[in-house]
């Protein structure tokens, strides 16, 4: 069910003898808005009824179930009364409601549920032959009205029309004569429904066997057609005013290459006044089914007209269709594409998505791969799912989906896929600087890499410490460097990766060791006896501080070609080691330091030692 409000559109035959503001306007302007005094007419308080017919707009959306006049008034005295209902262009009589005196502004509603002047159920055609009414009635005093439309109650055809109008000749010109006389006919009918120019424009004969016309029509706008409800022409004809009767009329269609008429009238006016005619077609009249929307963009419209006897000319001024269909909903949005969020450049990913059509049509799927490209499916059925494939270069893109059903109706795209298309840069080379060093002093490092994809990369440098550096942007193989310095000393894996521009990362480079540390001090000179014996056994003392405070041992060269290695000690602690000399002689005794990274001392100061031959002296070199 639905309701349509038809508003006054032009005066049609003025008797109320009064209008406010009195601004020489027209009469059905001041009956649009329930303004009141603002604006009215007004029967000023000439005793007995005034009449206003108003044109109303043509109706052509449905199965009417009732038709209602409300209408807005007061009266100035008492006994003046308003009412309100219909004036018949086919017989020239009214139709009213009730008579109402208000007092005050008052809304009242009239409701027919059949037409009053047949008695029978409403139908579009003989609404269509009706203007709106309305009767002030004054005894002494003036009677107001400010507000008149009508409400209809109807059962839609369909969800949506349209109404198409004559834009070229048909394949029929039959029709002797039109108003003006040059041009075609087609522009002679092509009046908007709501607007005809009755006899500025219109064609016309004498004929008393039918002339027919028929015009190419205007085609639907809409691509999302699901079905054709229904076909109404509005034809607008009269006769000539002195005839008496006779005047005839009946549309005309061309569909599917055959000529066919709709119902014959022969009650055209004769009055001089045109009045409106409809016809309705649920199914093709030719086919017997219902209509195609091919049938309707190919459909040709018109009139045949003809006059009882000779010399009468019948008139048409107006042809036009409305066309009432079900709009073809379109699919529901697809699903995201489901497949890889990344990947390589120049490699296919398949993606995959699914929707349903309400109307169970068959669906086409759009994929947007947000490279400028776009790819379509083939037919699916609906809620049936489609795969496509797509290969990049390197980026970031959105891809996304679209459906389309067999008639056209388009769904909303989908969310959206990011897809990072990337080769990760290369491995960068092993980090280039020392392999050793001291604590707290800064070395540099160097390495490259490259983007198999040319963009830009920055590295970080692992220093094996707990910490890391990152580089500014260096171009695709460019040598980077970094420098660092470590705190203690140590043993440190120094290694280095390269990110690229879209954040692929490389695998690590191979590791750079490099040993912190500083060596010993050297030991003091060995502590211990200068003058023995051969074959004797005697012990010398020693020490050496660490700067980094690691452990040490010592080298002792006992001047005779033989060394003794101690135990590894604490950084300071004195140490002892024994020698045994065999043969007589003097012997440089000296010592140096080695820690835990294996970093050397300098030598000690040198011991000298004498050994003498068993009762007597050696013989030194130099001494006396």
């Amino acid at each position: 069910m639905a309701t349509q409000i038809l508003y006054p559109i032009a005066d049609f035959i003025i008797g109320i003898g009064a209008q406010y503001p009195s601004d020489g306007g027209a009469h059905y302007a001041k009956l649009l808005s329930a303004d009141d005094d603002a604006t009215r007419v007004q029967n000023p308080g000439t005793a007995g009824w005034q009449y206003d017919v108003y044109r109303i707009p043509r109706f052509a959306l449905g199965t009417i179930n009732s038709v209602s006049v409300v209408s807005r008034s007061k009266y100035g005295q008492y006994l003046s009364q308003c009412r309100a209902g219909f004036y018949s262009c086919l017989s020239g009589g009214y139709a009213f409601g009730a008579s109402r005196g208000n007092a005050s502004w008052t809304t009242d509603t009239d409701t027919w549920y059949t037409n009053p002047f047949t008695g029978t159920a409403w139908t579009i055609d003989n609404l269509a032959a009706l203007e709106l009414a309305v009767g002030l009635y004054c005894d002494g005093g003036p009677s107001y009205l400010t507000q008149l439309y009508v409400v209809i109650d109807y059962t839609p055809y369909g969800a949506a029309s349209e109404v198409l109008y004559p834009n070229n000749a048909g394949s029929y010109t039959q029709i002797t004569s039109q108003t003006p006389a040059s041009g075609s006919h087609y522009d002679k009918t092509d009046d908007p429904v709501d607007s005809p120019d009755d006899n500025s424009t219109e064609v016309h004969t004498t004929s008393t066997t039918y002339q027919t016309d028929t015009y190419a029509m205007s085609d639907l706008s809409s691509g999302s057609v699901l079905r054709i409800n229904a076909v109404v022409m509005l034809f607008r004809a009269r006769g000539t005013a002195t005839m008496g009767n006779g005047a005839y009329g009946k549309p005309a269609l061309l569909t599917n290459s055959t000529l066919s008429y709709g119902t014959e009238r022969s009650d055209l006016p004769v009055d001089g006044n045109y009045s409106t005619f409809a016809q309705v077609w649920t199914v093709n009249p030719v086919t017997g089914v219902a209509w195609t929307k091919a049938e309707v963009q190919a459909l040709q419209a018109g009139i045949a007209l003809k006059a009882r006897s000779g010399g009468w000319n019948i008139y048409c001024t107006q042809v036009c269709l409305v066309v009432s269909y079900t709009v073809d909903q379109a699919p529901a949005t697809p699903s995201t594409p489901s497949g890889n969020s990344s990947g390589l450049p120049a490699t296919s990913y398949s993606y995959s998505t699914s929707t349903t059509d309400p109307e169970t049509d068959s669906i086409q799927y759009t994929f947007d791969w947000g490279d400028g490209q776009q790819s379509s499916s083939g037919w699916v059925a609906s809620g049936q799912s489609a795969s496509l494939s797509h290969s990049w270069s390197a980026g970031t893109y959105s891809a996304k989906v679209k459906a389309t059903d067999a008639l056209g109706a388009v769904s909303a795209w989908s969310s959206i896929k990011t897809v990072t298309i990337n080769t990760t840069p290369n491995a960068p080379s092993t980090p280039s600087g020392n392999s050793s060093g001291l604590p707290a002093t800064s070395y540099s490092y160097s390495t490259a890499a490259v983007d198999p994809d040319g963009q830009n990369v920055y590295y970080i440098f692992d220093w094996g410490d707990g910490q890391t550096t990152q580089t500014g942007w260096y171009s695709s193989g460019a040598t980077a460097s970094a420098s660092h310095s470590w705190a203690s000393a140590g043993v440190y894996s120094v290694k280095v990766k390269a990110i690229d521009s879209m954040g692929a990362v490389s695998a690590w480079s191979s590791i750079k060791t490099v040993t912190i540390n500083t060596p010993p001090n050297a030991p003091s000179t060995p502590s211990g006896s200068a003058v023995g014996s051969p074959t004797l056994s005697y012990e010398y003392t020693f020490a050496a501080t660490d700067p980094d405070g690691q452990n040490v041992y010592y080298i002792v060269d006992w001047g005779d070609g033989q060394q003794t290695q101690t135990d590894p000690y604490a950084s300071g602690a004195t140490v002892a080691a024994s020698h045994v000399w065999n043969t007589p002689g003097v012997y440089s005794v000296r010592v140096y330091a080695v820690d835990t990274y294996g970093a050397v001392s300098a030598w000690s100061g040198t011991l000298t030692v004498i050994i003498r031959a068993a009762g007597g002296f050696a013989r030194v070199v130099g001494l006396c």
